[in-house]
């Protein structure tokens, strides 16, 4: 996804402090992946940024990946409706550069399928943050060093709209 940010002037920004490991079928869950860094990339300004973070939480046993852009946020009456099959946020834009309004959708049923959930935080104007919750891989142990902190990632901002 670099030379696509590169091309839009789009900063690209990866966080993963820690190797995170889940279980899983590796060409779904980079279809995911890609569909919100495209999805982000699209819609964030030249001398944005689009940060790609994984971390993983020992208490919960579970990996979070998040993507996260600078962008002009989902309005607060779309964001109930952008997992729906066909729903594009903005119809006119969407038909103009060949999307369906499936991408969204398709990720959150791999995500799901993978006994994994997604959401997205947005704040008009401020951008918006998707996060996806695994359960994490028994494997990952054997990536990580010993007594190593894990960083986790902050609460969404109560003027944060969240939508499951």
């Amino acid at each position: 996804m670099a030379p696509l940010a590169e091309s839009k002037q789009v900063t690209l920004a990866l966080v993963c402090p820690l190797p995170v490991a889940v279980t899983g079928e590796p060409d779904r869950l980079k279809q995911v992946i890609i569909n919100l860094v495209d999805n982000a990339l699209r819609y964030t300004p030249p001398e944005g940024l689009v940060k790609l973070s994984a971390f993983y939480d020992p208490r919960t046993a579970t990996a979070r990946i998040e993507v996260a852009d600078t962008g002009p946020g989902i309005s607060p009456e779309d964001l109930p409706r952008i997992f729906d099959r066909f729903y594009r946020a903005d119809p006119s834009r969407a038909r103009a550069n060949g999307n369906t309004g499936l991408g969204l959708a398709i990720a959150q049923a791999i995500v799901q399928a993978h006994h994994g959930t997604i959401e997205v935080h947005s704040t008009p104007g401020e951008g918006a943050r998707f996060t996806i919750t695994l359960p994490g891989s028994q494997q990952r142990e054997q990536f990580l060093p010993q007594a190593e902190p894990v960083a986790q990632l902050p609460a969404p901002r109560e003027d944060e709209v969240a939508v499951r």
